[in-house]
Formats: C-alpha cells, sequence, structure tokens
C-alpha cells in the first residue's frame, strides 16, 4: 500500500468521520458596455462628472418621450415637417427635405444638379472597394439593434450634459427604416466626441471591407468608421459620414483590406457636431466569397457542426504512442482509398496536426523484455517523431518520469531514481529531460510542446507533496527552456469533474512558482462529467493564471464490440453517456463537442487530443468463431513478445499490484479511431471537418430503449413512440409496434424487471428496440415522497429545527417535495412512521438522500418490526448524487407493526433533502428465520437494536461448486442458492449464473476463510465470470487505537451489478465502531465507504460495484 494511502485512511478513521468533497460555486461574472442612467437623474449626475468622462448608458434606461423632450429645436422642426409631410400629402417644399434613400425609388422630384451630387458621394464613399472579388456578408449578432438593444457595442459619449444620449428605438414616422435603429443626439452648444465600439472575435485570415447606414442632421456628423487588427493599427476607414436628412438613409463603407486573422475591431467615432441627431444602422462586414466557400459544410460520411471562428493553429492531436509496437505486431493500417500507408500520413491527411508521444525512463526488465503499452523509452518517441515531422504535423512530447504508466493511481519513480532524495530527483529530471530533448531534435523531430509529467494530482516520480512535485515541474521545465524557449511547456492533470479540484491544483502551481504554459486536462466524457464544466474549469485558470489551456486526452467508444480478447474499458451500455451512441457519428460527435468545448474558453483554449485512435487489435478475436480460443492465445503471444498490449506479464516486477495481476490486450480498440484491421474509420476526418463543417444523406445513428416503471396490479401501458436520433444530431419520435405476446405475459407477471422487444420503421428500413419493464410491488409508506399536504403520518424529532418540508422539484428525487434539512449549528433529527396492518410475508425498505458539506456524518435508514431494528447506513456527497440504502429479507407476520425512518446526525452547515421511502412486500414467509453461523464463512449480518449494519440475512446450506448445481433453498423466507470456493480459486462459472440468472433469489459465495459474497441475481448480468478469490488479514500497528483488516482481491474487476461483500472478523468485536475503505479501481485511491457496528457473530459488510481491495478499522 502506498505510504500517502496509509496515511489518509489513518487520518480519516482517528476522526471518525467521512471525507466529503467541499462543493462551491463559482459564477461566471458579465461586465457590461453601458452603464445605466436613469432619464431624469441622467443630467445630475452628469453635471457632477469631470469634463472628458466616458459614460455608457443603458438603452432601456431611456424612454421614447425623454428623447423626444430632449431633441433640438432645429429636431423638433424636422419632426414637424415629417408630421405635416404625413398629413398634408407633402408640399414641394417638404418633399426636398424627405429624399427617399439611394436603393429606394424617390416619390419627389429631385433636380439633376442635386442627383449628381449624391452620386459622386456615393462613388467616393466605395472608391477603395476591390470590386474585383466577390463577397458575402459575414453575420454579426446584433449589429442591426434587432435585438431591441445595444448588446455587444460598446458606445461612450465625453459629456452626458444637455441630455444627450443614445437611444435604440423605432421611429413610427420613417418610411425609408422601419426597423430598431441606434439613434444618438448631442445636446451641447459644443461639439462632443462620441465613440461606437464593436469587436469581431476569432475572425479568419482574409480580404474584408465593412459597411454601415445611417441618417440625420443634413450636415458633416463629424464621425468616421474605422477597422483595426488588435494591435490597434488601422486596416482601413470610411470617409467622414455627412448625413443627408431624416430618413435619408446612405450607406458608408471602409475600403477592402487584409486580415490576418484573431479580433477585428469596428470603430464609428468622432465629434458630433452641436445639438446633432442622427441614426445607425446595420452595421454590416463582408468577406471574399472564395474564402467564405471554404468554410461550407463539406459532403461527408459524416456529419460534423462546424465550430465557428476556430483558430488556424488549434490543435487537433492524437497520442498514437501504441504504433510502433503494433506495426511489429504485425498490424497494417490503410489509407481512405483501402491502400497501405504511412498512419502519419493517414492522419496528416485526416486533418491532425500535432502528434503526442508518451516517454518512459526505462520499460523493460533486466533481460530486456519489454513491460508493454507500446515499450514507450527516448528511441521509439524519435522513430514516431520523426515520421510525424516527414507528414508535417508538430510532436508533443509526454514525459511520465517513470519505467511505466503513471496515472492519479500510480506515480512510481523509475528503477534507476528509486533511492534518490527529492534533490537528487530534481537533477536528474533536469538532465533526463534536456538529454531526451537534444536527441529527439538532433534527430530532427519538430517538438513543439513537452508535458512534464501525467496526470500528476497525486505525485510525480514518486513525490506526492505538492512542494516536491513542483521542484519537480520547474526541473523539467527549466530543461525545456534551455533546449528551446519557443517549445511549449504542459503540467497535466485529470479529474475536471471534482468541485474546486482544478482551482486548487493552479493554485499551488501558482504558489510554488512553476513555470509552465499549458495547463492539460484529461478529459473523458464517460467520467469527467460535462463539457460546459470543462470549458468552466479550464476558462477559470486561463483567465485567472494567464496560462493557455487544452485537453491532452479523451476519446469514445464507436462499437461496443471487443476486437481483441482483452476486456474494454467501455463494455456496456452504462459506459455510455446520453446523446452520444457508440458509433461512429457518436464518436465523432464527442471529438468534436470536447474540441468545441476548449474553444470556447477563448484564445486561450489552445487544442485537443484523441487518445490512441490507433490501438486496434494485433488480430482480429471473435467469441463465437470456432478459433477463438486460438486466436486469443496467439494475441497473448504476441503482446508478451512486442508490448503491443496494454502491459505484459514482465511489467509485475515494477508493477505487481496493477500490471502484474492484469497484464494483457488492449482495453481501447473500441475506442479506436480505425476499425479492427486498420481502415479508418469516417470518424478520423472529424478534425478536418471541424472548421468548415460536414454533412451527410440523413441516417439513423440510433435509437433510444424505452423504460417503465408500474406498480404491481397496474396497467402496463408501453410508450407509443421512442426518440431515433439522426447523423445531423437531429431527433425524432416514430412509432413503436411491440410484441404482444411479449406484452400479454406481464399481465400475470410478478414483481421484476422484464424486456419486450419492439420495431419500428425508419427512413424506409426496420430496426430493433426494446422497453425495460420494472414491476414493483406495492409501496406501504403512507406519502412516501411527502407530495400530499398531510403529512400527520410522519413523526419528525428535530430539537435543532433544522428540517422543513420543502417545495423545489430540482432538491426532489421525484415530484416537488422533500424533507429538506440544514442549520447553522450542528444536525441531529429523527424522520419515521409507523404502519400496521401489513399482510405477512418478506418486504425491503429504502429511502433516498443527497446533500453536501457534511465532513463529519452518521447517517442510516432504519426498520424495526418484533422488537428488531434493521440498518442501512447512507451518505451525503454532492447535490443531486442520490445515496438509496436498502434494507432486505426483513419478516413480517400478521399484526405486527413496523417502524421506518431514518436518522440523520451531521456538522454544521451540512445540507440536503430525503425524499422516497419505500416499504414493498417481496414474498410469503415461509419458516421462521434461524439463527446466523460462525465466522467460517458465513454471510450473514443481522444487527441488534444497537447495531448499524447490513441487514442482508442468509443461511448457509453449502454445496461444492464442482459438484452438481446446487438447488433453490429458502430459509427463513429468504431463497438463495449457497456455494463453497477456495479463497485463490473462486471464479463463479457462468453455467451456475446463467441457471439462476433473473431468479428473485440471492447466490451466495463461501470462501472459508472468513470472506463471503453475495448477489442478487435478478439484475445480475451473466456475460462474465467473476473471479472472487480474496485473502484476509489482518495488519499490525497500522493506526493506534484501531485494529486493521485489509481483504485483497486477486483479480480486480468491476462489475454490472452490486455485490455485497461480508467480512467475519471475530466475535471479539462485536458492538464495535469499523470504517471500511474500498480501492477505487479508477484512481487507485482508498475510498471512505461507511461506517458501522460490528454485528452479534463478527460479521461487517460492505456493497460496491468493484471486486477490489477493503481495508476495515476497527475502534479498540
Amino acid at each position: 500500500m502506498r505510504r500517502r494511502d496509509r496515511k489518509r485512511i489513518v487520518a480519516l478513521a482517528m476522526a471518525a468521520a467521512l471525507m466529503m468533497s467541499q462543493f462551491g460555486t463559482a459564477g461566471n461574472g458579465y461586465v457590461y458596455a453601458q452603464e445605466a442612467a436613469q432619464g431624469a437623474d441622467l443630467v445630475e449626475e452628469s453635471a457632477e462628472a469631470e469634463e472628458g468622462d466616458t459614460q455608457a448608458v443603458s438603452d432601456s434606461d431611456l424612454e421614447e418621450s425623454d428623447s423626444e423632450q430632449t431633441k433640438s429645436s432645429q429636431e423638433d422642426q424636422q419632426e414637424q415637417t415629417s408630421d405635416e409631410s404625413e398629413q398634408e400629402q407633402s408640399t414641394e417644399e417638404e418633399s426636398e427635405e424627405d429624399i427617399e434613400s439611394s436603393e429606394e425609388e424617390t416619390t419627389e422630384e429631385t433636380t439633376e444638379e442635386e442627383t449628381t451630387e449624391i452620386s459622386e458621394l456615393a462613388a467616393a464613399r466605395t472608391a477603395q472597394i476591390d470590386e474585383s472579388i466577390e463577397y458575402h456578408v459575414h453575420e454579426l449578432e446584433n449589429g442591426d439593434f434587432e435585438d431591441g438593444n445595444a448588446d455587444n457595442w460598446t458606445i461612450s459619449f465625453a459629456s452626458w450634459d444637455n441630455s444627450s444620449a443614445w437611444e435604440v428605438k423605432t421611429d413610427q414616422w420613417m418610411k425609408n427604416n422601419t426597423t430598431q435603429v441606434l439613434h444618438l443626439y448631442n445636446g451641447n452648444s459644443t461639439g462632443n466626441e462620441v465613440s461606437l465600439t464593436y469587436e469581431v472575435t476569432d475572425l479568419k485570415e482574409g480580404t474584408y471591407y465593412v459597411s454601415i447606414d445611417a441618417d440625420g442632421q443634413e450636415t458633416a456628423s463629424g464621425l468616421q468608421m474605422a477597422a483595426k487588427d488588435e494591435d490597434g493599427n488601422i486596416l482601413s476607414e470610411s470617409d467622414v459620414m455627412e448625413t443627408a436628412g431624416w430618413d435619408v438613409w446612405n450607406s458608408y463603407t471602409t475600403g477592402s483590406f487584409q486580415f490576418e486573422g484573431g479580433s477585428l475591431t469596428i470603430t464609428i467615432s468622432g465629434e458630433l457636431p452641436a445639438a446633432y441627431w442622427g441614426d445607425i444602422d446595420n452595421l454590416m462586414l463582408y468577406t471574399d466569397a472564395e474564402d467564405e466557400d471554404e468554410d461550407k459544410p463539406v459532403e461527408a460520411d459524416i456529419y460534423v457542426e462546424k465550430i465557428n471562428n476556430l483558430s488556424a493553429d488549434f490543435i487537433k492531436g492524437v497520442d498514437v504512442s501504441s504504433v510502433l509496437a503494433n506495426e511489429k505486431s504485425g498490424v497494417v493500417y490503410y489509407d481512405t482509398d483501402g491502400n497501405e500507408a504511412d498512419i502519419f500520413d493517414v492522419l496528416a491527411d485526416a486533418g491532425v496536426n500535432y502528434i503526442r508521444l508518451r516517454v518512459w525512463n526505462d520499460p523493460y526488465d533486466s533481460d530486456g523484455n519489454g513491460y508493454g503499452g507500446g515499450n514507450n523509452d527516448v528511441a521509439s518517441a524519435i522513430e514516431m517523431g520523426r515520421r510525424a515531422t516527414k507528414a508535417g504535423m508538430k510532436v508533443l512530447i509526454d514525459f511520465h518520469y517513470s519505467d511505466f504508466w503513471a496515472d492519479p493511481g500510480k506515480q512510481k519513480a523509475p528503477k534507476a531514481w528509486s533511492d534518490y532524495s527529492v534533490d537528487e530527483k530534481e537533477k536528474a529530471v533536469y538532465e533526463y529531460t534536456k538529454e531526451s530533448l537534444n536527441r529527439m531534435i538532433k534527430a530532427g523531430v519538430d517538438v513543439g510542446m513537452v508535458q512534464i509529467g501525467n496526470e500528476t494530482n497525486n505525485g510525480i516520480c514518486g513525490e506526492t507533496t505538492w512542494e516536491n512535485k513542483c521542484k519537480l515541474f520547474n526541473a523539467g521545465s527549466k530543461a525545456v527552456r534551455d533546449i528551446d524557449e519557443d517549445i511549449l511547456v504542459a503540467v497535466h492533470f485529470t479529474n475536471p469533474e471534482r468541485s474546486g479540484n482544478y482551482a486548487n491544483i493552479a493554485k499551488q502551481l501558482d504558489k510554488y512558482e512553476v513555470d509552465y504554459d499549458v495547463f492539460a486536462s484529461s478529459y473523458y466524457m464517460f467520467w469527467h462529467g460535462t463539457t460546459s464544466n470543462l470549458t468552466s474549469v479550464l476558462k477559470n485558470i486561463a483567465d485567472t493564471y494567464h496560462k493557455k489551456v487544452m485537453v491532452a486526452e479523451t476519446s469514445y467508444a464507436y462499437t461496443m464490440e471487443d476486437g481483441d480478447g482483452h476486456t474494454n474499458t467501455i463494455a456496456k451500455g452504462s459506459d455510455l453517456v446520453s446523446g452520444y451512441a457508440a458509433s461512429v457519428q457518436g464518436q465523432a460527435n464527442v471529438v468534436r463537442d470536447v474540441m468545441a468545448a476548449v474553444a470556447d474558453v477563448g484564445s486561450a483554449g489552445i487544442g485537443a487530443f484523441y487518445w490512441e485512435p490507433a490501438w486496434i487489435p494485433v488480430q482480429v478475436y471473435d467469441a463465437d468463431a470456432d478459433n477463438a480460443s486460438d486466436i486469443l492465445a496467439e494475441n497473448k503471444t504476441i503482446w508478451e513478445k512486442n508490448g503491443s498490449g496494454w502491459a505484459s506479464s514482465y511489467a509485475g516486477e515494477y508493477d505487481p499490484d496493477d500490471a502484474g495481476k492484469w497484464y494483457g490486450g488492449s482495453a481501447w480498440d473500441n475506442q479506436a479511431m480505425f476499425d479492427f484491421t486498420g481502415h479508418p474509420l469516417a470518424s478520423l476526418n472529424v478534425f478536418k471537418y471541424v472548421g468548415t463543417g460536414a454533412s451527410a444523406a440523413l441516417a439513423v445513428d440510433s435509437i433510444d430503449s424505452a423504460e417503465l416503471t408500474v406498480n404491481l396490479g397496474e396497467p402496463v401501458e408501453l410508450p407509443e413512440k421512442v426518440t431515433v436520433h439522426f447523423n445531423d444530431n437531429t431527433t425524432g419520435d416514430r412509432t413503436v409496434n411491440w410484441n404482444q405476446q411479449q406484452l400479454d405475459a406481464l399481465v400475470e407477471a410478478g414483481s421484476g424487471t422484464y424486456t419486450v422487444d419492439g420495431t419500428v420503421e425508419v427512413l424506409g428500413q426496420e430496426y430493433k428496440v426494446s422497453c425495460k419493464v420494472v414491476i414493483k410491488a406495492k409501496n406501504y409508506v403512507n406519502n412516501y415522497s411527502f407530495e400530499e399536504s398531510d403529512r400527520s403520518m410522519w413523526k419528525v424529532e428535530d430539537e435543532g429545527k433544522c428540517t422543513d418540508y420543502q417545495n423545489n422539484a430540482s432538491d426532489a428525487l421525484t415530484g416537488n417535495y422533500s424533507l429538506h434539512f440544514w442549520s447553522a449549528s450542528d444536525i441531529d433529527f429523527k424522520v419515521s412512521q409507523t404502519i400496521s396492518d401489513l399482510p405477512a410475508g418478506q418486504y425491503e425498505f429504502s429511502a433516498s438522500i443527497q446533500g453536501g458539506d457534511a465532513a463529519e456524518q452518521d447517517m442510516y435508514i432504519f426498520l424495526t418490526v418484533g422488537g428488531r431494528t434493521y440498518t442501512q447506513s447512507m451518505t451525503v456527497s454532492g447535490w443531486c448524487n442520490w445515496d438509496t440504502p436498502q434494507i432486505t429479507g426483513i419478516t413480517v407476520k400478521d399484526g405486527e407493526e413496523v417502524v421506518i425512518g431514518a436518522q440523520v446526525s451531521a456538522c454544521a452547515k451540512a445540507w440536503g433533502t430525503l425524499d422516497d421511502f419505500v416499504l414493498s412486500r417481496t414474498g410469503d414467509s415461509e419458516e421462521p428465520q434461524k439463527p446466523e453461523t460462525d465466522r467460517n464463512g458465513s454471510t450473514g449480518s443481522t444487527s441488534s437494536d444497537e447495531s448499524q449494519s447490513s441487514t442482508t440475512t442468509t443461511t448457509t446450506a453449502i454445496t461444492e461448486q464442482a459438484t452438481a448445481l446446487a438447488e433453490q433453498i429458502t430459509e427463513g423466507g429468504i431463497p438463495y442458492v449457497d456455494v463453497t470456493l477456495q479463497p485463490e480459486n473462486a471464479k463463479l462459472r457462468l453455467e451456475l449464473l446463467q441457471k439462476y440468472h433473473g431468479r428473485n433469489l440471492y447466490l451466495m459465495a463461501h470462501l472459508g476463510n472468513g470472506i463471503g459474497y453475495s448477489i442478487a441475481m435478478v439484475d445480475a448480468d451473466v456475460s462474465i465470470e467473476p473471479d472472487l478469490s480474496s485473502t484476509m488479514n489482518r495488519i499490525e500497528n497500522f493506526a493506534d487505537g484501531f485494529v486493521t483488516y485489509k481483504v485483497t482481491a486477486l483479480h480486480s474487476m468491476k462489475l454490472p451489478y452490486a455485490i455485497g461483500l461480508h467480512m467475519n472478523l471475530g466475535t471479539e468485536y462485536t458492538g464495535r465502531v469499523a470504517y471500511i475503505f474500498v480501492k477505487d479501481m479508477t484512481t487507485g485511491e482508498y475510498v471512505f465507504n461507511s461506517t458501522t457496528i460490528v454485528n452479534e457473530i463478527g460479521n461487517v459488510m460492505v456493497c460496491s460495484n468493484q471486486l477490489t481491495d477493503v481495508m476495515v478499522l476497527i475502534q479498540k
């Protein structure tokens, strides 16, 4: 066990508290260009302001009547003339003032001299436009003020005196412009400097010009329009705008100009003459049509939504570190035409512009056998880096500073540095980094970025404190700077979904003055939360510390098939993310959306890398084929020889707890962007399509399965339609033809989970769908979710008055109401309900809770019947992270009264809600409950009034798995099947699992060494054979004040269902508090699971979906 794990576990147990994440809310601040100024107060405030101060005024703060009252006498006369024009059919004098715009046919007479003058003026304004170019309009958001406000504009006046103002409005008397316009008025008797600014961000390189429409007092307005680059250089400008009268609209333009890309600032500024009034509208940006055509969606095999304003140098990278080992194993890659090709050329043709390569110091044993995972060292990085450079791509070198995989769960120092002090490691990191980079660059590798460590949340090179970690970060960074200051330095972390995680990491980097350019994050959508959260946490770092940010690793499955015989990371439907199918289109959508999330950070978001798109099978394995076992055996031999699996058995000497147990092939082949035979998938081209978009013939991408939950006895009415997801990200509902025979069978079915098949027709083809039907037994809890106003059946014992019935659907599991708790003082309350007149039988009870900020908590549900109390612990771990503990196997006799409820104790300012208390009958009572058995393999766990432990009760009719399969036995009303297994050879056979799959019973497995496992067969996935092989040992002197036991799972694995681990620790510990920690297989960390009481036969239990190591600390 790692020392940091031990310290962490001891600290938690000594505190006798759960370690909960601290959740905070970080909101985005918005700075508006316009500051509010009330109409009547405007004059007073302006009088107090210093001369020359600018002030932005919100259009919503100016009423039309105020504006009309503040116009000059000249403007009043103009509007009066307009009114008379409407009422008196227009005199000849009035018609001369009411000139129509050049784009419409005038209704009044104009002299030949006037016409010539206007034409010459228009020609002068457009003389600088390159008419040899065909232009298209580049849309500007709210450039025409049709949002009814001046959002996206920054407006300032040098003086706001005498009601000088601006306003977005419509003028009901205008004929030539009936839309929203921006009205300007200078109420001063002298000139007034005015500035209007509009910024266009992330604009591509190209040829442009700008146009604006204006009317106003018949004079030179003093305003001039200019287009400026990011450095403020004027690229082109218009002449000073001479307006020709009210509702006489003209267009004013800059000349054509070349723009290098980035942010373009458009200004309309100058000195408005005294008492000037006028309007502007329709700011337009025109671009070369040929440039625009390049951005039109291309016809393709996949649909890709364009990422707008994606910078030209945005990183569209991939990590293909496994390629060399794959090629040595016989893998061949092809181009889109089906010809054998260098994969680096294929990647470049698909739009990839950056290659990431991992580097381990010495991934070999003393005999030269590779550890696997690509056997990636400096030599392999040089070979692949040169090929990448030749194909025109830059290279990121990912130094792990380890001899094998470095991640949050393990950061082991290289063998050669294992005895080094931190100062010695600091020197070694510098020298190794500098020497390695020198070799690569001299070999011709175009290194653009260097990553100092890999997923270094919890350590680097064996160092775990921030002070020491940052010493090593800086040592690596200094080596890079000394080689080439233009090479970017990146640091790499993971778990952006954890509240405050990245903010704290960046704070530590800043505290210890780490010299780096790029904060890189792993982001796997199926593990790491939403893309919006990713954008938020990365933007916070970019804005706070002025760093570049990127995603260093991401991926997604295009199929659920396994191609090499080694179990995949994404192996079942529950591993997928809602809205993203396991399809080529779904994979492309994920890549596009991850890149968009980084681009949404702004210019600091520099790109994203896809992890291992080329890690495909060395030979294709088909589990249903006759030669499946032979292919798998051959694959294992190849993986061992060439290092093309994730780990070889040789890695066991360096990493015995992980690679030493689980070595094998690729767990990523179904997330590759090449098919199992090496041909590129259509999704690979997402890298070149994100800048233009891509369209494809409409096709079905996926169809949602349906789910229905009903209470026993209620009619089963399946949905008439299901949602179809198309490849263009649109959806539609289609009618389902359900299997009537299966549907009819549900009428006679009892409680349980069932599947009904169906078909839908989409785009002329028939597709299969299914509906999961859950039939729930009757809930005997009255007003179980607090929705009814009469809550008198509930008894809340709450001296601290920390509870209330809250009407807030977002905090409720179902409906709108829940029992809410919060207090500035310590929280301690109990809620309960007494239920009478239950029919005799077997029952189960559950409730749900969510909440947070409970660094100290003791929470559990309970049920009391016949003088016996059953309890099950529960925890709060974040908003809407619902925990639903369950008590099963409860026998209720005729006439017995049952009390159900929950006890919640927590520290001050903890918060949360309780909802959906469910008591249901699961079967008849057949025999009285028998006492539990002794330590040798018992899986029973019944609590007394004082106990707080799991309540699943079982008995022990033992049969050998090697002999005939056990028949079902019912003991105490609980149906079960019992088997005994050997502690180090405890794999459950599929034959056994399949026999009892779907039946409402428990499978009890006893290892004979104080360890037992229980599986509810009604929901168990029988596609895998779980290996329960485990040992239990007492660890001496682990923590003062505690007796410590550790259960070691010899074959750790994640399961698609929950499994109960029962540990018999001995009756000498009965009644003592036990703290249970479970090792998380993803992070490698021991995570606090629960607090419990050792029951009367010496048992404790923990439930999890992982076969993994468990630590139990028993308070002395």
